[in-house]
């Protein structure tokens, strides 16, 4: 059994089997890997496992990424349910911040109580996070990082992949030969933490 399969037994042992689970789906790399991981136990198990899509409405490239997103689902037999979100509503938190404040609103208006939602945020995404956080200030608090659990809504979001490395993902993709639809904006340096995954992380990693 591979680390991702390992962790994510780890995360559905400490699920009742009348919880239902939602996956938070993009259709890019980290979320595909968790949907087609996750569905494969789910089904084992025969357990609940539906998916989250959100449309946030910022670019031309979504209707064709929500469509990705229904094809695979159609494929695994996951219902999928799609939000469009406005981020007009949270413009004071900047670009990156909007997106991630509608994001969480739509998911926390899905869940039902028992419910639990699956993102795919993993170790490097821990690292940025924290390096982000310190380099606005945030101190000692900063440090804390990515949470494996909280509350969210009427249910709970859990982070089942937070030791995970993304060539461990990568590695999956390939394997499974998944077929990944990239946000076009993921490779944008005008977006922080795209300027830190592209520019600084690479020099951190070779030096350390």
């Amino acid at each position: 059994m591979n680390a991702i399969d390992t962790a994510l037994h780890a995360a559905f042992a400490k699920i009742e089997p009348h919880q239902t689970i939602y996956i938070a789906y993009s259709g890019g790399l980290d979320s595909s890997v968790l949907l087609h991981a996750s569905q494969a136990i789910a089904h084992h198990q025969q357990r609940r496992l539906q998916a989250i899509h959100v449309d946030h409405q910022m670019q031309a490239a979504a209707t064709q990424m929500g469509q990705h997103c229904q094809r695979v689902c159609d494929q695994l037999g996951v219902q999928l349910h799609t939000c469009q979100v406005n981020t007009a509503d949270y413009s004071q938190l900047g670009p990156e911040g909007a997106a991630r404040a509608a994001r969480y609103h739509a998911f926390s208006k899905c869940l039902h109580e028992h419910d639990v939602l699956f993102t795919a945020h993993h170790a490097d995404d821990q690292v940025e996070t924290v390096l982000l956080r310190l380099l606005r200030g945030a101190g000692s608090r900063g440090l804390v990082g990515c949470l494996a659990q909280r509350a969210l809504g009427s249910g709970q979001l859990q982070r089942p992949l937070l030791t995970i490395q993304r060539q461990q993902l990568q590695h999956y993709a390939r394997q499974h030969e998944l077929t990944i639809c990239q946000d076009p904006s993921n490779d944008s340096l005008e977006f922080e933490r795209n300027y830190l995954r592209h520019k600084v992380m690479p020099t951190i990693v070779a030096r350390w």
